[in-house]
């Protein structure tokens, strides 16, 4: 009598127990998947079929999704998205931490856990998901999942205008424009300055360099004469990337930095001013840039710029590969 009910008790549990699988490869589930997935993302009707053209523009394969599924619902979904430079972000949908028993919080981390596994052994090198800073429920998954919180990043824009920036430069100084015969001289210099870097300086140490150009020339339409390297005395000072985005008429200031010796002598608002004056050569209406919070000096000078914070978004980075 003793073994039959642990038996029943055994079979309720897993009935239970929510089911983790890979989505299938049919547009049916893809479609179920993906409204659990942006559930609570904004765009109303329209937003899946945004998505699919953001993920048909960017080659992201929609079937790298991770389900629990119970009672041939979707409880949650999660998805890495690939990029170039061998990076990936993770979307998963909200986890209704109000209403989320162990069990289900226990599923939804397994979940996660095995899109990391499938992620790394599909050759990605550095994972990341943003969160809300609000959003408790999806960022203590991923911490449980085994992501570590990176930082805060702050999101800055402005308009631009033919008398917003200085396109004078000193004497002394030269801005050359990136070409595949200077590669090797742009990488060099752009790995020059992350030394003592304050922008994600975490990073510095896991990314190939290569990896890191491939990421910044994927950010939007790659023009080679918006990423520019100063040179002072005709030595390199620093780098400014400036890349116009595949919709809406502007453009991102992608990266900037100056090597160690050419930090405090006023030259950031230089490289700024430069970001700026591509993007209106190009027609662009607006100029907008992601910054480390913990990144004061940049902060400062960017909002003494003209740069106003848009919104943050909480950086959780998955800290190794897992064992596979």
């Amino acid at each position: 009598m003793k073994d039959a009910l642990a038996e029943v008790r055994s079979e309720a549990l897993v009935r239970k127990l929510p089911e983790i699988r890979r989505v299938n490869a049919d547009e049916a589930e893809i479609e179920q998947a993906l409204r659990v997935l942006l559930k609570d993302q904004p765009g109303g009707a329209d937003k899946i079929s945004k998505f699919r053209k953001l993920a048909e523009c960017h080659e992201y394969d929609l079937t790298r999704q991770i389900l629990a599924i119970r009672n041939e619902k979707i409880l949650f979904a999660c998805m890495f998205a690939c990029n170039p430079g061998r990076t990936a972000f993770v979307l998963m949908s909200p986890s209704c931490r109000a209403g989320l028993d162990d069990a289900q919080a226990g599923a939804f981390v397994e979940a996660l856990k095995q899109l990391t596994e499938w992620a790394f052994a599909g050759g990605v090198n550095l994972l990341q998901m943003l969160v809300t800073p609000d959003d408790q429920g999806r960022y203590e998954l991923g911490l449980r999942a085994g992501f570590e919180k990176l930082t805060d990043l702050v999101y800055m824009a402005r308009t631009i205008s033919a008398g917003c920036f200085n396109a004078l430069i000193p004497v002394g100084c030269e801005w050359v424009s990136y070409d595949s015969e200077i590669h090797n001289v742009f990488r060099d210099v752009i790995a020059s300055t992350y030394q003592d870097s304050l922008d994600c300086p975490e990073l510095a140490s896991r990314r190939d360099m290569e990896d890191v150009i491939a990421g910044h020339k994927s950010v939007g339409d790659f023009d080679s004469s918006c990423w520019n390297m100063l040179l002072v005395d005709g030595r390199p000072a620093g780098v400014v990337l400036c890349t116009p985005l595949a919709e809406g008429n502007a453009a991102d200031l992608t990266y900037m930095g100056l090597v160690p010796e050419a930090r405090g002598h006023g030259l950031g608002r230089l490289l700024v001013n430069r970001g700026l004056a591509n993007a209106w050569r190009l027609g662009m209406e607006c100029l907008t840039l992601a910054v480390d919070v913990r990144n004061e000096n940049a902060y400062e000078l960017y909002r003494s710029c003209g740069f106003q914070e848009v919104l943050r978004r909480t950086v959780l980075m998955y800290p190794h590969k897992p064992h596979l």
